[in-house]
């Protein structure tokens, strides 16, 4: 049951702690890359229209190279850590995997449920 009107509950400091103390350098290096990459395309942008051409046909490209490998890493992730953490891994299609899924895991299978994460510790 969700209920939209009743107040929040007040966040957890060290848990926010732990959350910025990774995110906080996260969203700096995406800006610093973000920022750089506009300022590039302006200054390529005064040398005329040829050249902002070729400048978006290499950012477009740059991005698909770098998209791919990084959604089949997340893709990989999901399927192997699912439930737990632990690593399972499964030679075959996706259909015989979901058979192979509902056999492990039982009836509770295909309903979702509240992931228990390991502790954040340092090596």
């Amino acid at each position: 049951r969700c209920d939209f009107w009743r107040w929040p509950e007040a966040p957890h400091l060290p848990t926010l702690r732990r959350f910025l103390r990774l995110g906080v350098p996260a969203g700096l290096s995406v800006m610093v890359e973000v920022t750089s990459f506009t300022m590039m395309a302006l200054l390529i942008a005064r040398m005329g229209e040829v050249a902002m051409a070729s400048h978006q046909i290499a950012a477009s490209l740059a991005a698909v190279l770098y998209m791919v490998p990084l959604s089949l890493g997340i893709a990989t992730h999901v399927l192997a850590f699912e439930g737990n953490s632990q690593v399972r891994w499964f030679e075959g299609n996706f259909q015989d995997y979901e058979a192979w899924r509902r056999k492990e895991l039982g009836v509770d299978a295909d309903q979702p449920k509240r992931l228990r994460y390991k502790p954040l510790t340092r090596n």
